[in-house]
């Protein structure tokens, strides 16, 4: 029988869940970690990009064998074919997502967590000091006790219904994904690139990113509402007829991307939600992996105060909401602003777009003042323009983005 006193019980073992129960182990709680799936990182439903080594170093030393690629720019590609390219030397790394949530893991493990695979939460019942959460594990059925509970179960979570915390998913807030994986004799050069328009992915977007030799993640994602309810995977021969047509595919998956503004609350008596299970990824790219390192950070470290100091009341474990908002929720509202004007577009307005951000970037390519391009932004078509200026203009979220 495994232990059934805790101090947290963390659900769910992604970025979000696996960061969170390392602040807490490192705090000196008693920790269980608890992920339904029996191989934790696997299987790996992300296109795999994420922010620079020096962010999660923040958070966990880095392990070269979590990283396949470094990401030094990136390409847009409108409808029509047309290409803005930009070089962001640094800006990010390819991770081989697997190890990743598993080294994540096993460092919450090595602090301290019990780390327990193959062990589902069914449900989350109030007692007098905290909550009691049934298992199922295998065969077995047991409960575990403890005065925290941290939901960071993903995108299908339950732990904040079960908490009486509003978390659930609006059916416009779901976007029908497919991914494969594909060997290209394409040259992995450390791009990120970017396809869009009706034909492609309504609604969303098309991606290509190097995993790093002949390797590349290629997928997509689409708002159901805009593709008149075809799903993701009758997109994917456009876009793999315009990367590359004879690429072989070795690994195929499909999944689900969320977008919505952030919760109205994330934290309640004696719980915290982290990660999809907040509603924490960025808006406009689906991504979350730098996200969820943060929340669940920042939720181990207001968990571990509140466990040490005046118990994880709903108003110790406030300051989970207001600190989220102050770092991240602020800039992935305004995310979820442009995003909402952006992929409302028809084909036509984004090759204006593309236009108007070609000739921003020449200018800025050229040493025009912060003035000339404010104005050349403005410029934009208008929706539009005024939901980037609030981003573009203050250069925030970047570090965010996926």
């Amino acid at each position: 029988m495994p232990r059934q006193e805790y101090d947290a019980i963390v659900i769910g073992a992604g970025p979000a869940g696996s960061a969170a129960a390392l602040r807490l182990a490192q705090a000196g709680a008693e920790v269980l970690l608890a992920e339904k799936r029996e191989r934790i990182g696997y299987p790996v439903r992300c296109a795999e990009a994420t922010g620079p080594r020096e962010e999660i170093a923040r958070f966990l030393p880095v392990d070269e064998k979590w990283i396949t690629a470094d990401i030094d720019g990136a390409r847009f590609i409108s409808p029509r074919g047309t290409v803005l390219e930009r070089a962001f030397p640094g800006i990010g790394v390819m991770l081989d997502r697997e190890r990743f949530d598993a080294g994540l893991a096993a460092a919450a493990g090595g602090a301290g967590a019990h780390v327990r695979p193959g062990c589902e939460a069914t449900g989350l019942k109030r007692r007098k000091e905290g909550w009691t959460v049934p298992f199922r594990e295998g065969t077995q059925e047991w409960q575990g006790r403890a005065r925290l509970v941290v939901g960071a179960d993903g995108v299908e979570s339950l732990v904040g219904r079960w908490a009486g915390i509003r978390s659930g998913w609006k059916a416009e807030e779901l976007y029908s994904c497919v991914e494969v994986r594909v060997r290209s004799q394409r040259e992995c050069d450390g791009y990120l690139e970017f396809h869009f328009g009706g034909e492609i992915a309504p609604g969303g977007y098309g991606w290509a990113f190097p995993k790093g030799g002949d390797l590349w993640n290629v997928g997509l994602g689409v708002n159901p509402a805009r593709s008149d309810r075809r799903p993701a995977h009758l997109f994917l021969p456009k876009l793999l007829a315009r990367f590359d047509g004879g690429a072989p595919v070795i690994e195929r998956l499909a999944g689900a991307a969320c977008r919505s503004r952030s919760l109205p609350a994330i934290s309640g008596e004696g719980v915290l939600l982290a990660g999809d299970a907040a509603h924490q990824g960025n808006p406009m790219t689906g991504g979350g992996i730098m996200n969820a390192l943060e929340a669940g950070d920042l939720a181990g470290r207001v968990g571990a105060d509140a466990l040490a100091g005046p118990g994880p009341t709903a108003s110790a474990l406030s300051r989970y909401d207001e600190e989220w908002r102050r770092a991240v929720g602020r800039v992935n509202d305004r995310y979820h602003r442009l995003a909402r004007v952006f992929y409302s577009q028809d084909d036509g307005a984004m090759e204006r777009v593309w236009e108007g951000m070609a000739n921003i970037f020449r200018k800025r390519d050229e040493g025009a003042s912060r003035l000339s391009l404010a104005s050349e932004l403005f410029a934009l078509p208008g929706e539009f323009a005024r939901a980037l200026a609030p981003l573009a203009l203050a250069g925030a979220g970047r570090r965010h983005l996926f």
